[in-house]
């Protein structure tokens, strides 16, 4: 219990440092969302609650699609060949599973919320 717990909590901790860079970061969706991708891919399927497992799966293999690295090239140059709305997708979709786990955890360790 107490590892699921650590582990939901630390998912959510990484999808809201993920949020904060793409809204603050400088340049395009696109841009963005690279410069938060290693918060999100820091996180395995395992660390979310089972009903949430698939979303985080669904957004992980969107970026990893979007900015796989083309054998001998860096992930950057792909970066620049999606398209920006296919960054806003992403996007929304991390918030929503951020949203998901946010409700999740306030719902199952209220007590790590009381202040």
């Amino acid at each position: 219990m107490k590892n699921r717990i650590n582990n939901s909590l630390t998912a959510r901790s990484k999808l809201s440092e993920a949020i904060y860079v793409l809204a603050v970061g400088e340049k395009d969706i696109r841009h963005r969302l690279y410069d938060a991708k290693d918060y999100i891919l820091v996180n395995s399927k395992t660390d979310f609650p089972i009903e949430l497992q698939q979303d985080f799966f669904d957004l992980k293999q969107k970026i990893m699609n979007s900015y796989s690295k083309p054998k001998g090239e860096f992930w950057s140059i792909k970066m620049d060949l999606i398209r920006n709305i296919t960054g806003h997708k992403i996007a929304k979709n991390l918030l929503k599973l951020y949203d998901n786990l946010d409700q999740y955890c306030r719902q199952n360790f209220p007590e790590r919320f009381n202040y």
